[in-house]
């Protein structure tokens, strides 16, 4: 896998925009729990 990473390297990541990735955790922080309670 090292090799493989050497070979490959990741491309940068683009700039994420802070608020658009808070609501982004949490928004997947509810479905996460609704999905832990429907579980249940």
């Amino acid at each position: 896998m090292e090799l493989r990473a050497a070979t490959y390297p990741d491309p940068p990541c683009p700039p994420v925009d802070e608020a658009e990735a808070a609501r982004m955790l949490a928004r997947f922080r509810e479905l996460e729990a609704g999905l832990a309670a429907a579980n249940r």
